[in-house]
């Protein structure tokens, strides 16, 4: 912190380096800038900002173009974190907790593990462990197997682990935990803390608007439940419309949001 605040230019070097690399890159892959921009405008929000900073500022993107395209035509992008001093340890997006939290705050270990399985939620992908519609074998098969991926170090080679089953699923055509298309080289490579993945945009697209949609979801759910609550007269009608504009006006939001991210 004290480099950042006494020598700004230490880390002007890594804006330069990287924003460069990523130009260059766009370029020699046959994109142009507004071709990079239109599809960074659709990742999840975990990625779609920059290093040190937020939604269109910072010192680099977090994904850095590569220059060239998977074998099915998509480009490739490289997540920068780990390769910027500081670039993870600060990234309150990439947790999934109620509020912006570091990562070095989460819960981890025995103690984590017990959260996640009374929550049922993985901390590390954001996902429900088992489903409301599982079978009591289903659910403690996926138990079984998240507490062993937990437990289980990271190491390519060894069953169960995150890094096996992604190489394991890249080559059966599975999407990893995250929903990632990754060949089984980008898979490797993730393994080694290398992050390469395939963006493909049309899939971008249907992702940004699931993503939209299951909160708009939720707000609908609130203005069922106000208006049971009028029907009732457990509240005023003044009241009732308050609340549902507030809710009406959140989905204007989200509509509006993902109106600019499909057209930036």
């Amino acid at each position: 912190m004290s480099t950042l605040a006494n020598k700004p230019h230490k880390f002007m070097k890594y804006a330069m380096f990287f924003g460069g690399l990523n130009a260059l890159f766009t370029s020699m892959a046959g994109d142009s800038p507004d071709d990079d921009k239109r599809r960074r405008a659709l990742l999840a929000d975990e990625k779609r900002g920059y290093v040190w900073g937020g939604d269109g500022w910072g010192i680099a993107p977090k994904l850095m173009r590569m220059p060239w395209n998977d074998a099915h035509g998509s480009p490739v992008y490289l997540d920068i974190r780990r390769f910027v001093p500081l670039g993870d340890v600060y990234d309150v997006g990439q947790t999934h907790s109620a509020i912006p939290m570091l990562p070095a705050l989460q819960l981890s270990g025995p103690l984590g593990i017990l959260a996640e399985l009374s929550l049922n939620k993985s901390s590390f992908t954001g996902k429900e462990i088992t489903l409301e519609t599982d079978t009591g074998t289903e659910k403690a098969s996926k138990v079984a197997k998240h507490m062993w991926s937990a437990f289980t170090p990271n190491l390519l080679g060894l069953p169960g682990s995150y890094a096996t089953s992604n190489v394991v699923d890249s080559l059966q055509g599975k999407t990893d935990a995250f929903g990632r298309e990754l060949s089984p080289e980008q898979a490797i490579s993730n393994s080694f803390g290398v992050k390469l993945g395939s963006y493909p945009e049309d899939v971008l697209r249907q992702r940004a608007a699931a993503q939209a949609r299951a909160p708009m979801n939720e707000i609908q759910k609130q203005i069922s439940a106000i208006n049971r609550q009028y029907q009732i007269n457990a509240i005023t009608e003044e009241d009732a419309r308050a609340k549902i504009a507030a809710q009406t006006a959140k989905q204007q939001e989200i509509a509006e949001e993902l109106r600019r991210r499909m057209n930036p």
